[in-house]
């Protein structure tokens, strides 16, 4: 993972990639594993406007299960 000083909006599109491809998660959980490794950037807003842009362009989709949004990399996703 890129240290903080070059976290750069590329580096989280890709890192939340990375983390939906391991299987669903909602963004508050997204957010809470970018936060440990970086912990000065400010990636709750971030990381749920990167997952809604990834959905956008279909490389991750998500689903509703118990009244949490869930989303997981399409296969698009991981081809990319």
């Amino acid at each position: 993972m890129p240290d903080n000083a070059s976290f750069n909006h590329a580096d989280l599109l890709l890192e939340l990639l990375e983390l939906t491809s391991l299987g669903a998660v909602p963004a508050e959980q997204a957010a809470k594993q970018l936060r440990r490794a970086h912990r000065f950037a400010r990636l709750a807003r971030r990381a749920q406007s990167g997952l809604e842009m990834l959905e956008a362009e279909g490389l991750v989709e998500s689903t509703i299960e118990s009244g949490v949004r869930l989303y997981r990399t399409t296969p698009s996703g991981l081809a990319t």
